[in-house]
């Protein structure tokens, strides 16, 4: 197992024992520096079965244990269920200087255009897909920013 680093993410492979595959995973950075514990916890699906990795993953990006599952049941993999959220209006950057968003807002923000889905956003944003979902969640309450389902 090693690691490479490229942009917001880092590169870690593993080697599942289901699939014989040997798999690059690309695990967002901001996810071990934000983490309180070690070894983080990182699920990824892939494969037509799906068979499943989870990883444990410590603070030098060393995977330290994985887990397997051959069966997995998901109600939904097509690329159009992703939410895609859209801006309300233009926000311009001192609004991060008046208080009305935080930066890391802000970023996701910019990175709404409508056309590119939540996950999509945090791979490019390299912030886990979780806190992109609730951060859109509190920009849409906000009326910053509104969903629209592809």
């Amino acid at each position: 197992m090693s690691t490479e680093r490229q942009g917001n993410v880092r590169k870690v492979t593993a080697l599942c024992k289901i699939c014989r595959q040997n798999l690059a995973v690309e695990i967002p950075i901001s996810l071990l520096t934000s983490a309180t514990r070690f070894p983080v916890k990182s699920i990824h699906i892939h494969g037509n079965s799906p068979p499943c990795i989870t990883l444990f993953i410590d603070k030098q990006f060393n995977v330290r244990r994985t887990e397997f599952i051959q069966n997995i049941y998901l109600e939904s993999l097509e690329a159009g269920t992703s939410p895609f959220p859209k801006p309300m209006d233009i926000i311009p950057r001192i609004a991060v200087s008046m208080g009305m968003l935080s930066w890391k807002e802000f970023k996701l923000f910019e990175l709404c255009d409508g056309k590119a889905s939540v996950t999509e956003i945090s791979k490019k944003a390299g912030i886990p897909l979780n806190q992109v979902e609730e951060t859109c969640r509190q920009l849409v309450s906000r009326k910053f920013l509104r969903i629209e389902e592809k």
